[in-house]
């Protein structure tokens, strides 16, 4: 029994389709334009925009963490930290600056040393950030901030 084969065209058009979803998938990356820090002790929100510091804060990189941490090497009694990561849309989406994504941040009081936790399945801004990025199952885990970036967000600190 012969199989059927689809017309050229039609393949055409699936490889067609099927590179613009991936293309427009692409081109909706934009570049992290702010972050936000909050925190029940904060007066207030902290709001970064400076560029030193967003130039290590691209949710599509990983400019902004390292390995993972020793579970063991974060006190529960340090203050958590809400870092929210804000991204510029491309214009052709309509869509301006949305939070693409959350992490929360502690530090060491003695050393400086950040920290970043990635939320797990189940936690408040899993979605959020996998349906911006997965992880590769560093979602859960406490990651070693950048040194760069945990000086960038400890100098705005109280």
């Amino acid at each position: 029994m012969e199989v059927p084969t689809l017309p050229r065209s039609v393949h055409a058009f699936a490889v067609i389709a099927v590179t613009l979803v991936a293309a427009s998938h692409l081109a909706a990356k934009g570049p992290t334009v702010q972050l936000v820090i909050t925190h029940g002790g904060l007066a207030s929100p902290i709001t970064v925009t400076d560029a030193s510091v967003l130039s290590d804060s691209n949710v599509f990189g990983d400019a902004f963490f390292g390995r993972i941490a020793n579970p063991g090497s974060i006190d529960p009694a340090w203050p958590r930290y809400v870092v929210s990561f804000f991204v510029e849309l491309p214009a052709w989406m309509r869509q301006g600056v949305q939070k693409k994504y959350v992490v929360y941040y502690a530090r060491h009081p003695r050393t400086g040393e950040g920290f970043v936790y990635l939320p797990a399945p189940n936690e408040e801004w899993y979605r959020l950030n996998t349906s911006t990025i997965l992880r590769n199952g560093l979602e859960g885990n406490w990651l070693h901030a950048s040194e760069s970036w945990s000086r960038a967000i400890n100098a705005r600190l109280p």
